[in-house]
């Protein structure tokens, strides 16, 4: 077994961790203007992952005060019904999952203009790009899981500047 690192050239060698470790730059939590680039049906999650690329926010800088806001890409999903969603109550106990869901979608189709009503309707847009390019204000939030810090969008509208 070679164990000569040296001798691989598929390794790059120089790294020291102590010496080279960054934190991944976050983008501060806020609105921010982006673009639609991809739209997906995630069918282990039942959601539509929308991926936004911010854009349009001038000089506005990561949390390192380096990386600008512009560029990043940030996650957004749709949460869809399950099938066993009409059997279950929601955390708060006042409505089964599928109706707290269904109304979550309804305020999402309010918020973006989408198409979201039928599973359909969100299936033939998807499958046309219909919202590829559609500009949205992100809400963009920090958050942390098993230590580990990220970003995501937790809701977005609609971009009306330009309407």
């Amino acid at each position: 077994m070679d164990t000569d690192c040296n001798t691989n050239s598929n390794f790059d060698t120089s790294f020291n961790v102590d010496n080279d470790y960054k934190p991944t730059p976050l983008v501060i939590s806020g609105p921010y203007f982006g673009n639609i680039k991809e739209a997906k049906l995630d069918t282990k999650t039942a959601s539509v992952i929308f991926n936004i690329v911010l854009d349009g926010n001038g000089e506005a800088t990561c949390n390192d005060g380096e990386t600008s806001v512009d560029g990043i890409e940030v996650e957004s999903r749709l949460w869809l019904p399950k099938a066993n969603d009409k059997n279950e109550l929601n955390k708060k106990g006042n409505m089964t999952k599928f109706q707290s869901k269904v109304n979550m979608i309804q305020s999402f189709c309010e918020r973006t203009g989408m198409n979201c009503k039928t599973f359909t309707a969100i299936q033939e847009a998807i499958d046309d790009s219909e919202w590829i390019g559609w500009q949205v204000v992100a809400q963009v939030e920090v958050e942390t899981y098993q230590g580990r810090q990220f970003n995501r969008c937790n809701d977005f509208t609609r971009d009306t500047r330009e309407d």
